[in-house]
């Protein structure tokens, strides 16, 4: 008999052994979509222990936010930013204002001048 390679050895690894996280990360669409129908989580928790997956239920939440922590995170930066955004605003040309206007003391007219408070003379 022929001692196994190391491919094979591997290859007989790749369906076993599959991690917590990864088996619920690819049941997580039926998870949220029992969810939104509203199964108590208690009651997937059971599914899920029936299935073979156990989970104490503070597993399960913190599986569950991380998850949907990452799936948020998937999206792409200029995608959140613009969701929020009309598109008649999205299309328009950003202002700019020339340097020489936006002076400290065009920025403080209007309020309180907290260094010239902090700077003048004492009244006792």
């Amino acid at each position: 008999m022929s001692k196994p390679d190391a491919n094979q050895l591997l290859a007989a690894l790749a369906g076993t052994g599959e991690s917590k996280a990864a088996r619920f990360r690819s049941l997580l669409p039926q998870i949220n979509a029992a969810i939104e129908r509203g199964v108590r989580h208690a009651q997937i928790i059971e599914a899920l222990a029936a299935d073979g997956l156990h989970m104490s239920h503070v597993e399960f939440r913190n599986a569950l936010y991380r998850e949907r922590r990452r799936e948020e995170g998937k999206k792409a930066p200029h995608a959140q930013a613009t969701q929020n955004i009309p598109a008649s605003a999205a299309n328009m040309p950003i202002a700019t204002t020339p340097a020489n206007k936006t002076s400290p003391q065009s920025i403080r007219s209007g309020r309180f001048d907290y260094g010239k408070f902090r700077d003048g003379k004492t009244k006792w």
